[in-house]
């Protein structure tokens, strides 16, 4: 491996040399054209400055001259190819010298000649391609002889040498040799650097050439032995279908799509053969004349039934109904069949086709001229490539390779002429065919070898059936359009599971309806837009998506679905001719549930979609149970959690009334005997009062909290009810805390002329209860700003015969933890001196059983808000609470 490296190496080196000693003969010899021009041409500096050595000098310019002039004659020998280099030191030696002897005739050190010095050696950098080295070596050469020549006028004529003159004529022969030495090394690397890319090219396209020929070679042949076998599934079918008549309906609908894909395919292989064969310089023509009137109307009617489902309009004339031309008869039908069968595609519904002949400067042109969608402008100029088409997104609405304009281009130059187009984007295009009107040239048939390429079957050409009738149905088909487009498609099929089948394709749309509708009820779409449509109104249960759509191409389709909540159940199989590992990874990433590459089985289909309706039932079933679990889950902690309730709250009521019964009775007796004391001031002294004052304190306190438990343990029940304002309640509440507030702000903002119905002495505590908690809560606070408590009362916007009642502070709020536990009896924050937890959950059974909730809203920073509803005042009200 390595001496086969090296080789090459060598080979491109030896290469790379021998042009190099090209580009230095043909550097040297213009660098001798240089000279032979410039030596006479200093005449002039001899007349201006040393007018008395003009003649002498002149002789050294024409001895120069002719020793150039041999030098000339000699590069471009082949000696000179061989020893270019050395000529160059010879073409160097010789200018310099001339110069120097100028120099050593002249004033030596002080003489201008001396910059002609700097010319040749510049023009080594420019003109010769020398390396760095040979630059660098050959300046030093000349800078040594010019101090020879110098020396050599010092000696003769004893003048002095000036270090100013020699100094400044050293300097800038050497700085010129420098710059061009560092020129010569920079396009010596260049020269090479460009040479192996060159070669490297060279490399590439050569393999790229015999890849081509490869490529090509390989379609040529594996077409030829696809339009055989493609013949033999054609015109059995064709025949078939003429001869028998009565065939089942499903069977003559399959056959149909057998015969017309069969053509579609045949085309295909004969565009590529037609283009193998013009890169080959393998398609002859056999011109004739041909009669424009009868060709171009056989030819119109042989493609008007491919309009007729459009409503197309064909329109023929000619300047001249007798006008000729000459062409291949079969190869000029193929350019006209692909203009016509293009205008056909691109037309609108009800438009006019034209097709116009005439004479032009230079020869006879066909005008085909359509109404349809035009081509757009940033297009045009790539209308006649190989493989291209005016629309190449996966929403592209036309079918095609982008084959048929490039051949009708290149047969049409083939001729001699030319194919041109105009077209305006949404209004149509004119595609113009130019032919000239030459003489009928001796006709030129094809080989054998090509007429069997052509046919596909040995002799065939001549053969009138059923090949070569095969091959021209081929040349005028076109795919087959969608007449439903615009239209919902009908639902067919039986009741039960529904799938929406969604290709633009008729025929495969077809194909896979015929296979699924015994099975399923079938929904259909033909693109993007629609199919979408048709699954959010439908909701089908499966979607058979192809991935090129028009509008809207599959990924896109099956992304939004999936980011449906409403659809998610949605099951999506993808349908594509891409067979690639990345392709499958984006259908399945985009949300499909399945991937299904065509060409495949109906069986297969049925089968991956059975799958899939069986997964989204059990996954129906699974969410279904999932949802029952989720709700008697949450039934039984709901249960669980109302009994260790029911049975904490019984436990707190028995412990509560057996505390009330055993003290009870002596805290009343010591409560009204320290009363008495009080306000008989039986006993003087002083500290004995205060004394008996703290002790009044703490037994009313013991007092109120054997109240709270009785109240918490034998609930009042709505027995006095009563009306009264809610400015009586406010306002009693306010004298109430009034001692307490204590630079709390507490007022009533609305709803004091509103009657209610209630226990006004329960409604009474509940409402004391809501404002001292406020107070509390805001004398707790750091710095309350403004601090205030706000009591109202409103129309309820749940029950326009209810009135919702609520007390406003703006506190710090409550946390979460806190929230969740406020009406939990014996839950408090306050220090256990200042409450037992009563207050709040005795609240919220007084507002339950006035058949309401005390609810509450907190945010922190900013304060609470509790308030609950009572019924206004009306008698039925009443009585319905008082049943209740």
């Amino acid at each position: 491996m390595a001496n086969l490296v090296n080789s090459v190496i060598t080979t491109q080196e030896q290469a790379y040399l021998k042009e190099d000693r090209q580009v230095r003969q043909s550097r040297l010899k213009y660098a001798a054209l240089i000279g032979i021009v410039a030596m006479p041409t200093g005449f002039g500096l001899e007349l201006a400055v040393y007018p008395e050595m003009f003649i002498e000098f002149m002789g050294v310019r024409l001895f120069t001259t002719l020793l150039l002039f041999i030098l000339y004659g000699i590069v471009r020998t082949d000696f000179g190819y061989k020893h270019a280099i050395k000529l160059g030191f010879v073409w160097a030696f010789i200018i310099t010298t001339s110069l120097d002897y100028m120099i050593f005739r002249t004033e030596g050190v002080a003489s201008p000649y001396y910059a002609g010095l700097n010319l040749v050696i510049l023009g080594l950098g420019v003109l010769l391609p020398w390396s760095f080295r040979e630059t660098l070596a050959v300046t030093f050469g000349i800078y040594l002889v010019y101090l020879v020549a110098c020396a050599s006028h010092w000696l003769v004529t004893a003048m002095p040498i000036l270090p100013k003159d020699l100094f400044l004529s050293s300097f800038f022969i050497l700085v010129t040799g420098g710059i061009s030495a560092v020129s010569s090394m920079v396009t010596s690397r260049a020269r090479r650097a460009d040479f192996y890319l060159k070669q490297e090219l060279d490399d590439q396209n050569r393999k790229l050439q015999e890849l081509d020929q490869l490529k090509s070679q390989f379609f040529a042949n594996i077409s030829h032995e696809l339009r055989t076998p493609l013949t033999l599934v054609y015109s059995p079918v064709e025949q078939i279908l003429q001869k028998y008549e009565s065939l089942p309906g499903p069977v003559h609908e399959h056959l149909v799509t057998v015969h017309r894909n069969a053509l579609r395919l045949l085309k295909l292989i004969n565009e590529i053969l037609d283009v193998m064969k013009l890169d080959q310089g393998m398609m002859q023509l056999n011109k004739q004349p041909i009669k424009l009137d009868e060709y171009i109307g056989g030819l119109v009617n042989s493609v008007q039934h491919l309009g007729s489902a459009k409503q197309l309009k064909f329109k023929l004339g000619g300047s001249n109904p007798d006008l000729d031309i000459i062409a291949d008869r079969d190869r000029m039908e193929k350019v006209i069949l692909n203009l016509l069968t293009n205008a056909i595609k691109f037309s609108h519904p009800g438009g006019v086709i034209q097709v116009k002949w005439f004479e032009a400067s230079g020869g006879v042109r066909i005008d085909v001229v359509d109404q349809g969608v035009g081509i757009p402008e940033d297009k045009a100029e790539r209308v006649f490539d190989r493989f291209s088409q005016v629309d190449t997104s996966s929403t592209r609405k036309a079918q095609g390779v982008g084959l048929g304009l490039a051949l009708a281009k290149e047969i049409t130059e083939l001729h001699g002429g030319n194919l041109t187009f105009e077209s305006e984007y949404g209004k149509g295009t004119t595609f113009s065919i130019l032919l000239p009107q030459t003489e009928i040239e001796s006709p030129v048939t094809e080989s054998s070898e090509l007429k069997e390429e052509t046919t596909g079957v040995a002799g065939a050409e001549t053969s009138p059936e059923p090949y070569t009738e095969a091959f021209k149905a081929a040349d005028r088909f076109m795919p087959s359009e969608d007449h439903h487009m615009g239209d919902e498609l009908p639902e067919v099929g039986k009741t039960g599971k529904s799938v929406l089948v969604v290709d633009d394709e008729p025929d495969m749309r077809r194909f896979i309806v015929q296979s699924l509708k015994q099975d399923f009820r079938i929904i259909q779409a033909i693109d993007g837009v629609e199919a979408l449509k048709q699954v959010k109104s439908q909701k089908p249960d499966l979607v058979v998506l192809d991935w090129m759509l028009p509008e809207m191409d599959g990924i896109e389709v099956c992304k939004q679905i999936k980011a449906d909540e409403t659809l998610l159940d949605t099951k999506v199989i993808m349908l594509t001719a891409r067979s690639d590992e990345q392709s499958k990874l984006e259908g399945l990433e985009s949300g499909a549930d399945d991937f299904l590459t065509k060409p495949f089985s109906s069986l297969e289909l049925i089968a991956r979609i059975r799958v899939a309706l069986n997964l989204r039932e059990l996954q129906d079933a699974l969410r279904d149970r999932n949802v029952e679990l989720q709700e008697t889950l949450a039934e039984l902690k709901e249960a669980e959690s109302k009994l260790v309730h029911h049975e904490k709250m019984a436990a707190m009521g028995e412990l509560s009334a057996g505390i009330l019964h055993e003290i009870n009775n002596p805290l009343n007796a010591m409560v009204t005997a320290l009363s008495f004391g009080l306000r008989s001031k039986l006993v003087e002294d002083e500290k004995v009062m205060d004394l008996l004052t703290d002790l009044k304190e703490g037994a009313d306190r013991i007092q109120g909290i054997t109240t709270d438990l009785r109240t918490f343990a034998h609930p009042e029940t709505l027995n006095n009810l009563e009306s009264f304002s809610l400015g009586e309640l406010f306002e009693s509440t306010i004298n109430m805390l009034s001692h307490k507030a204590q630079g709390v702000d507490i007022k009533a903002t609305e709803g004091t002329d509103l009657i209610v119905e209630a226990a006004k002495g329960q409604i009474s505590q509940v409402l004391v209860n809501l404002v001292s908690n406020a107070i509390d809560a805001l004398n707790s606070c750091d710095d309350p700003q403004n601090p205030s408590v706000i009591m109202y009362g409103k129309q309820s916007g749940s029950d326009e015969n209810a009135i919702e009642v609520g007390v406003i502070d703006n506190a710090d709020g409550m946390p979460d933890d806190v929230l969740n536990r406020i009406f939990e009896p014996f839950y408090t924050t306050k220090d256990i001196s200042e409450g037992m937890g009563l207050g709040l959950s005795i609240s919220h059974t007084i507002v339950k059983t006035h058949s309401s909730e005390l609810k509450v809203e907190t945010e922190l920073g900013k304060g609470s808000r509790f308030y609950f509803e009572l019924p206004a005042y009306m008698t039925s009200r009443r009585e319905t609470l008082i049943e209740n």
